[in-house]
Order: C-alpha cells, then sequence, then structure tokens
C-alpha cells in the first residue's frame, strides 16, 4: 500500500497504530468488525474464569504478528506477558483448529488469543469456549477494519465509495440468510465447496463460524450506526489504551488514523431490498 502496488488490506484496528508509529502512513476508512474480535478464551468447562487467571498458562498464538496486541491485553489486566504467560505459535485456526483443540482438551495449552470465528470453530467440533472479559478490550470499537494509503483514497474515491457499499450489502445478505451466503461462495468459488458427502459437516461448521464473525459485525450499538462509519471518540479510546500499554509511544490527533469522507457512499442503497433479496435465496 506504500509503494502504491497494493489497494488497501483488511486487518485488526490495532494494527493501524502500530503502523502509524513506525512510520507507514495508513488510514482505516471502512469498519467491518464492530465489537472486539480479539480475546483470550479457555474450554468453557475448564476452571480459569478471568484473564488473571492465566497467570502460568501456556496460550496459543495464532497470527504471531499480533503478539503485540495479545501483550498489551495481557498488561492491561495487571499481568507481565514476559514472566506471567507462555505463548505458543500457531499457523492460524483454519489451518490447525483439530490440532488446537486436541492441545486444549489434553491440557498442553490452557487458553488462546483468538478471532472470534474461533468460537465457531470449536463449538462445531462439540468443544464450546468461554470467553475472558477484558475490562478495557472489550468495549473498544470498532475491531477490524479495512485500510490504504491517504493518497490511494483520495485518487480512487469512487472505487472505494463502491467498494464499502458492496461490503455493506453483502454483510446485511449474510445477516439475513447466512446459508445461503455460504452456498453463494461454494458456488462462485468452487474450490471452497466440501467434496460430495461432505456438505452437511462443513456447512454447519461454516455457519457456526459466520455467526461468530456476524455477531461483531452489528453497527446497531455503534456510535455512529451507518454501515462502515469511524468516530473519533472510538479512535481517541483505542489510542489511550495502545499507549496506556506501551503498544504504541507517540499521541497523535485521532483524525490522523480514519478517515470518514466516504461513509455517505457505503450507504447509498436500500437496505429493505437486500433483505428481502437474501430472504429469497435458495439455501439448497
Amino acid at each position: 500500500m506504500v509503494d502504491g502496488s497494493g489497494d488497501m488490506t483488511f486487518i485488526n484496528t490495532a494494527f493501524g497504530f502500530v503502523a502509524c508509529d513506525g512510520g507507514a502512513p495508513f488510514q482505516m476508512f471502512y469498519a467491518f468488525a464492530r465489537r472486539m474480535n480479539r480475546s483470550f478464551a479457555t474450554l468453557a468447562d475448564g476452571p480459569i474464569r478471568c484473564i488473571r487467571d492465566l497467570k502460568g498458562a501456556r496460550i496459543a498464538l495464532h497470527f504471531a504478528d499480533l503478539l503485540y496486541f495479545a501483550r498489551a491485553a495481557l498488561i492491561d489486566e495487571g499481568l507481565d506477558p514476559e514472566r506471567d504467560v507462555n505463548f505458543v505459535d500457531w499457523r492460524g485456526p483454519l489451518d490447525e483448529a483439530d490440532e488446537m483443540i486436541n492441545a486444549m482438551r489434553g491440557g498442553q495449552i490452557q487458553a488462546i488469543w483468538q478471532l472470534d470465528l474461533v468460537y465457531g470453530l470449536f463449538a462445531a467440533a462439540g468443544a464450546p469456549l468461554r470467553r475472558l472479559p477484558a475490562r478495557t478490550l472489550d468495549h473498544l470499537t470498532p475491531s477490524a477494519t479495512v485500510y490504504a494509503h491517504p493518497r490511494t483514497l483520495a485518487d480512487r474515491a469512487p472505487a472505494f465509495g463502491a467498494y464499502g457499499r458492496a461490503l455493506a450489502k453483502a454483510t446485511l445478505f449474510t445477516m439475513t440468510n447466512p446459508q445461503a451466503a455460504i452456498r453463494l461462495v461454494w458456488r462462485h468459488v468452487p474450490k471452497t465447496r466440501p467434496a460430495p458427502g461432505d456438505e452437511a459437516r462443513y456447512l454447519k461448521r461454516d455457519l457456526s463460524v459466520l455467526q461468530s464473525r456476524m455477531e461483531n459485525s452489528r453497527p446497531e450499538d455503534a456510535p455512529d450506526k451507518r454501515w462502515g462509519a469511524i468516530t473519533k471518540g472510538e479512535i481517541a479510546a483505542w489510542q489511550k489504551f495502545m499507549l496506556a500499554t506501551k503498544a504504541i509511544k507517540t499521541r497523535r490527533d485521532p483524525s490522523v488514523y480514519f478517515s470518514d469522507a466516504l461513509v455517505d457512499e457505503f450507504n447509498a442503497f436500500d437496505p429493505a431490498a437486500v433483505i428481502a433479496e437474501a430472504k429469497a435465496a435458495p439455501n439448497r
């Protein structure tokens, strides 16, 4: 994105602060996951009930480049990530879901620092997770956003506006009829379709995963309830957390981190028409 060979990326909100602190001029321009989609979790029937109970635990960490974020969450809860816990690297939730579940059940790891979709993976496998509440982190919004270079945002505003509008419509469609959304992916991206005989099993898993993500993508509780909207107050709260946990060093005006210039474009569609289309879509 810096050199112009890429237009945008989708990643957690914490990334924007760390990137900017390192001199990369990225801006968030579309809020996708509204509620916090990162958390510590353990098996629902296990003894760990809060983050402070993680002292001495081995914690699975998929996407190792987010270690700074996990460390910040622990520091905010009064734990020392260097002394109080041990992190175990994993490739990613979809690559190693079965291994992760077996390791949790066998006691090799006691918790996971994970994405919301992992709750769905574990639930579908009959191993529901307990989300460990975080006093500050759980209240930070949005939790995942779409980024671009400010120069690219300005130069290609119509394209980015259309992209955000398509994302908003697709999200609303999926919330209305998730099974139809999954089958549309299978149809248009054939390599994602399960082998004959496996469809029912994978549909159950994918519905569970999708429900976990969609629950965190609803804009109803956001300060600005429009699709994709990000507010200065939300970013100010994020920056306060990142500074307090030493994940970043420099305080900036919150407006540096995001753009709200295209929110009206994201919302220039008829939600009722999208809902009607989703309800009419086949589920088979």
